[in-house]
């Protein structure tokens, strides 16, 4: 069996344009960074009750109310730190709502977080973020706050 000029012509445009398709290449998102004030509430702790509750700031002024909520939490004495999980959501002034789960550590001699997770929700401007990845750090002051026992300022970054 031959193949006509024709149609190896046809077969090695094809060629070079699934090749063209694959070579362009994939722009990667820009990680979103947004700054947060909140405050530590007391317990007990209920959705109603988030552990932390205060604002957040997007880099473009957008700002909206930001939720923490510790589903689980355990202290470690021998090592001076609380691991913990939960839930957290941010609801924008234009409507906008994020929502996802976390997993993070607090050291209790510097009164400092870190914590990951991920996106599970998202409406809105913000739409495109499920799944993506979040990550945060911040600083505790227990001089007091707005609504409980401590008061935080940190960076809260989506992947």
């Amino acid at each position: 069996m031959t193949i006509g000029r024709k149609t190896t012509v046809a077969l090695l445009a094809l060629l070079f344009m699934v090749a063209l398709v694959y070579a362009t290449p994939v722009e990667a998102k820009k990680p979103l960074r947004w700054l947060t004030a909140c405050s530590v509430n007391l317990p007990p702790w209920t959705p109603d009750n988030p552990t932390w509750i205060g604002d957040v700031y997007a880099e473009d002024g957008a700002h909206g109310e930001f939720y923490w909520f510790n589903t689980e939490a355990e202290i470690y004495k021998n090592v001076n730190m609380q691991k913990f999980s939960g839930i957290w959501w941010a609801i924008w002034e234009d409507g906008s709502y994020v929502e996802g789960t976390h997993e993070g550590s607090f050291t209790f001699a510097i009164s400092q977080y870190t914590i990951n997770g991920r996106v599970t929700v998202a409406t809105g401007q913000f739409s495109d973020l499920v799944g993506r990845k979040i990550h945060t750090v911040g600083i505790v002051d227990w001089t007091g706050g707005l609504y409980g026992i401590g008061y935080s300022e940190g960076v809260f970054q989506i992947n």
